[in-house]
């Protein structure tokens, strides 16, 4: 039973997570800077616990918007 769930975590690691990374960062990207991220490479290593995640971003154009603060006045 443990050698199939770590034949799983390993398979997921390896497989599954790079791509739904990739997925869901290229679409959050999108919608808050308007352009098209690439992603040259998207890996996540399952037995490395303090590098979980790397990734490769590029972005062509990324268009600069003054940031927003809201600060709260205690009277």
């Amino acid at each position: 039973m443990l050698g199939v769930l770590f034949i799983h975590y390993v398979g997921a690691g390896y497989f599954v997570v790079p791509r739904v990374v990739e997925s869901h960062l290229v679409r959050i990207v999108e919608e808050q800077t308007g352009g098209r991220p690439e992603l040259e490479d998207v890996a996540f290593d399952p037995f490395r616990v303090l590098e979980l995640l790397k990734l490769n971003l590029s972005l062509d154009e990324v268009p600069l918007v003054a940031p927003r603060f809201c600060v709260p006045i205690v009277s």
